[in-house]
């Protein structure tokens, strides 16, 4: 998913909030709505909000306190010497 759909569905949720209202509180109750879904899609919307608030808006402020999902990684299978 582009990083502008993304923000477009949170400016959505937001109803016609100001951004300049926007507080990490009101970041987080948005990404509570995703934390037991996908990890990728959590990190996904994380990456938008940030480049939004922290390059775009200049609002780094709200944004620096959130971590990424830790991803356990994938374990590979080696075969045995009978296989």
């Amino acid at each position: 998913m582009g990083h502008i759909f993304l923000l477009r569905k949170f400016l959505n949720w937001l109803n016609g909030r100001p951004i300049e209202s926007i507080t990490s509180d009101d970041l987080r109750d948005y990404l509570k709505l995703f934390i037991d879904g996908n990890p990728y899609t959590y990190s996904n919307i994380l990456k938008a909000l940030r480049r939004f608030f922290r390059d775009f808006m200049g609002m780094p402020n709200l944004v620096q306190s959130f971590k990424f999902p830790t991803r356990d990684p994938p374990v590979k299978r080696v075969p045995s010497k009978e296989e």
